[in-house]
C-alpha cells in the first residue's frame, strides 16, 4: 500500500518556528545570521512564502541536527498536498509503445543467459519514441 499524505500538512517553516526556533528562544534575525541567509529568506520560508531548497535543507539540518531529509520530506509532502498540477493528464497506453516499449533492451540478454553488453550505436535509439502513426 502507498503512504497517505497528510490532507493538511504544516509548511516546514512553522515547524522550523515553533519546534525549533522558539524552544531555543531564537530570533528569525539571530538564525538567519547564524547559518548565513538573509533575514528577508528566513522569514519567507517561516512564513510559508518560500520553500525549502535543499541547499536550505542542509544548512538547516548542520545548524539545528535534524537531517536533509527531514526537512525536504516535509517541503515534499506540503507541495504534493498544495501544490497540485494545474491540469490533468490522461494515462499512458502501453498498446501506443508495442509490447517490448518499456522493457529495458539489456533485459533479454540477462533472461537468456547471454552477457549484458550494450548494442552499437547511440544509445538514445533505443530511448526514443517510435514514428507517429499513419492517419487512416
Amino acid at each position: 500500500m502507498g503512504a497517505r499524505l497528510p490532507k493538511e500538512p504544516t509548511h516546514p517553516g512553522k515547524i522550523l518556528l515553533e519546534e525549533f526556533l522558539k524552544p531555543m528562544e531564537l530570533t528569525q534575525s539571530a538564525f538567519a545570521e547564524h547559518i548565513g541567509v538573509s533575514f528577508k529568506r528566513m522569514s519567507e520560508i517561516v512564513n510559508g512564502r518560500r520553500s525549502i531548497t535543499s541547499e536550505a535543507a542542509w544548512l538547516l539540518s548542520q545548524a539545528l541536527g535534524a537531517t536533509p531529509k527531514f526537512w525536504t520530506n516535509l517541503q515534499t509532502t506540503y507541495d504534493l498536498v498544495y501544490r497540485r498540477a494545474g491540469r490533468e493528464v490522461g494515462r499512458i497506453k502501453a498498446s501506443v509503445w508495442g509490447p517490448d516499449a518499456l522493457t529495458l533492451p539489456h533485459r533479454a540478454s540477462l533472461s537468456a543467459g547471454r552477457s549484458a553488453r550494450r548494442a552499437p550505436g547511440p544509445s538514445w535509439r533505443r530511448w526514443a519514441l517510435p514514428p507517429p502513426r499513419a492517419a487512416p
